[in-house]
């Protein structure tokens, strides 16, 4: 496998034809096709990647938050009309009929954590094998796969919008989802894409850019597929597989590989799934590194299953919550909220990421320390919520919680060598597989018990889970702000924002 270099001298010669910026050299496509494969990662512009993955993003969130919370409000529509075989009159008017509005809301948290544990357990088979095989093959494969299933399932859930079924056969759109990898493995190839052509200087804000466009778009579709409901309930799913397939043909013909990969057609169906691969990942995360830096990634890799887990139970109770007492919410008002607040937190994620490390070099650990105390107040405050006011407030105070994901692939991908990231993503993620089973599970029995009584002890259970994250953050920020102390005392001079890897080294 080829290996990427970090030559800023290896520049074409002074007749190639080139683009300039005020910050840096910039070579033109010319000049990177004709390093043959091998490029040099500080040559690239600095927003190569982000280029590059933003669309594929916004075509996956937008899809993913058009048909969620309409998948949702046609299971519940299902429960009421078929699974509890309530009239026509009572489900138009369900939240007009407490007891069977209990049933209803009993039912469908139900049948979504089903729906969830379904989403992924075949992801996590698949990120296993497919994240180590894309560090030797190349991302472009796996990037492609999942929109096959994603096709499929929105199709199979289309044709179902016209019948009357049981709420519990839509369960097979996240199982076929899941059978091609998922967004478990969209996730794997995107980010494993954005470490292969960044570097330390540019990782944070390529991750930070790709994970807004995501997040605006994927709340933005919210609300729209709020609003396409009103044209029928179909209508919602054929733009979600229109945009799947403009993500394949986007893939397909415009994202190229710039590393040298074993050529595919080498590849056989014995190379992909192998007990080999599975213990490729796990040197990764038990692989000595210098200083504490192994310990760092197994305490950042535990941070993000635990904030997985109690965002991923905490959202697969939220819009139950909302729509009943004491909020009493609609469905159009609820994708709208969801639209406007993830608009403003995608805005803010780039915003803040880029202004705190350029213009007061603040560090990735102490960036992702704010996000979760801004996390665990959002939380705190959604469970203590008792009108909409204070629901409104929880999103203020929780605007930065989705910058701490953004620090943890920064500061993780800092910490593996170039040749490990893609294992790297695929351990991650396969690990935060685990988090639907216990969040899900866990929330929704718990809110299935207290709804009649506290409604929100979920959300102030999940603000404990997540404080011990704020303070591993803190920890490893000090160690990082005594690692650069101990370079300048030997006259190196270095910033809050380097990683461990990059202090020792100078040190």
């Amino acid at each position: 496998m080829g290996a990427l270099t970090f030559d800023m001298d290896n520049k074409p010669e002074s007749g190639t034809a080139r683009r300039r910026s005020s910050f840096k050299y910039t070579p033109s496509k010319e000049d990177l096709l004709a390093v043959d494969n091998e490029i040099s990662v500080d040559a690239l512009p600095t927003y190569y990647t982000a280029i590059r993955m933003v669309p594929i993003m916004l075509c996956v969130g937008l899809a993913t938050g058009t048909v969620q919370p309409v998948l949702t409000e046609l299971i519940k529509i299902r429960t009421c009309q078929v699974e509890l075989n309530f009239t026509d009159e009572i489900c138009d008017h369900i939240n007009n009929h407490t007891r069977e509005a209990k049933a209803v809301q009993r039912v469908t948290s139900q049948i979504k954590m089903y729906e969830t544990l379904i989403d992924s357990l075949p992801a996590m088979f698949f990120s296993l094998f497919l994240g180590s095989w894309s560090d030797e093959y190349g991302r472009k494969l796996p990037m492609m796969l999942p929109f096959v299933g994603l096709i499929i399932a929105h199709g199979f859930t289309l044709v179902n919008t016209y019948v009357r079924i049981s709420p519990y056969f839509l369960m097979l759109t996240p199982f076929i989802t899941a059978a091609t990898g998922g967004m478990i493995l969209v996730n794997v190839a995107v980010f494993s894409f954005v470490g292969d052509y960044t570097n330390d200087r540019t990782r944070s804000p390529n991750l930070a850019i790709v994970d807004a466009a995501h997040f605006l778009v994927r709340f933005a579709g919210s609300a729209i597929g709020g609003q396409l409901m009103r044209f029928g309930e179909s209508v919602p799913f054929y733009l979600a597989i229109s945009l799947h397939v403009c993500s394949f043909l986007y893939v397909f013909f415009v994202i190229h590989e710039k590393r040298t990969f074993r050529n595919i057609k080498e590849c056989k169906m014995s190379d992909v799934i192998t007990f080999e691969r599975v213990k490729d990942n796990w040197r990764t995360l038990s692989k000595r590194r210098p200083g504490h830096n192994r310990l760092f990634l197994l305490l950042i890799i535990g941070c993000i299953i635990i904030s997985a887990i109690c965002v991923i139970g905490d959202m697969s109770i939220t819009q139950l919550y909302l729509e009943f007492d004491p909020f009493n919410w609609t469905l159009q008002h609820y994708t709208l909220y969801n639209a406007i607040n993830g608009v403003i937190e995608g805005v803010i994620m780039v915003l803040v990421n880029i202004v705190l490390r350029r213009f007061f070099t603040i560090s990735d650990t102490m960036i992702g320390a704010i996000a979760s105390l801004s996390a665990v107040m959002h939380l705190l405050f959604y469970g203590l919520a008792t009108s909409s006011t204070l629901i409104y407030v929880a999103a203020g105070v929780g605007v930065l919680k989705m910058l701490g994901f953004v620090s943890i692939k920064s500061v993780t991908i800092a910490l593996v060598d170039r040749d490990e990231i893609g294992k790297l993503m695929s351990t991650k993620m396969s690990l935060m597989s685990i988090a639907p089973f216990i969040g899900v599970t866990i929330f929704t029995n718990i809110f299935t018990h207290t709804n009649e009584w506290w409604p929100g002890f979920c959300f102030v259970l999940g603000a404990c889970m997540t404080s011990p994250v704020v303070f591993v953050f803190l920890a490893f920020y000090l160690v990082q702000r005594r690692q650069a102390k101990s370079a300048s005392s030997t006259g190196t001079t270095v910033s809050a924002a380097e990683s461990l890897d990059d202090i020792k080294t100078k040190v």
